[in-house]
């Protein structure tokens, strides 16, 4: 008998949900668009421009100008040639390596 019952439920469940899914959509109809939203002034700038609230708020954001983007320079490669093909240069600038003492050496 409980059985039945649970079968019975589970049955009126699925056949509700069954009917709620094939339930057609409502129509939706858009609102009209907000009206825009107007600008309130602050104050005046340093030269006598109004402020709006946007721009103080994005003056008060960043109160440093952008930086400037560096140039960038592009080194040629007769430079680099010019310094490893001259001996006397090479001469001057070569640093003699050490002798690393192996651990097979010395006493013990």
């Amino acid at each position: 008998m409980n059985k039945t019952i649970l079968f019975l439920a589970l049955g009126v469940l699925l056949g509700g949900l069954l009917l709620a899914g094939c339930a057609a959509e409502p129509e939706i109809t858009p609102a009209a668009a907000p009206p825009p939203t107007p600008a309130v002034v602050v104050g005046e700038g340093g030269n006598g421009d109004t402020v709006s609230v946007v721009q103080a708020a994005a003056e008060a954001r960043f109160p440093l100008p952008a930086p400037e983007q560096e140039e960038v320079v592009i080194v040629s490669s007769d430079n680099c040639i010019a310094c490893h093909t001259d001996e006397e240069t090479l001469k001057e600038l070569a640093v003699e390596p050490e002798e690393k003492e192996s651990l097979s050496e010395g006493e013990g």
